[in-house]
């Protein structure tokens, strides 16, 4: 029986921090980072609330991510929750 040697790269330190050489993120890592499932990334890719880069020259259509992109996102989705808290107690309170 042969053996071999596998060794697990990009995850270092903590389990949902990758570490690429590159800078660049695949979709089962950006979606690892983001704590969320790589078709989840992908509907948010296709809705446009997520930036992406597509390798060109494969048969599908492949994407790769940017940490700083993925952290804007955060940002902003992060921003428009808290809005959407505070516009909603806003208007409870409002009727009450």
């Amino acid at each position: 029986m042969k053996k071999e040697n596998l060794t697990v790269t990009g995850i270092v330190g903590s389990k949902h921090a990758p570490q690429t050489p590159s800078g660049w993120l695949t979709t089962v890592e950006a979606a690892a980072y983001l704590r969320t499932k790589p078709r989840t990334l992908l509907k948010w890719v296709r809705e446009g609330s997520m930036k992406a880069w597509p390798l060109h020259g494969t048969k599908r259509r492949t994407w790769r991510f940017r940490k700083e992109d993925l952290d804007s996102a955060l940002g902003l989705v992060a921003a428009r929750t808290a809005d959407s808290v505070l516009s909603s107690s806003t208007s409870s309170v409002a009727l009450q």
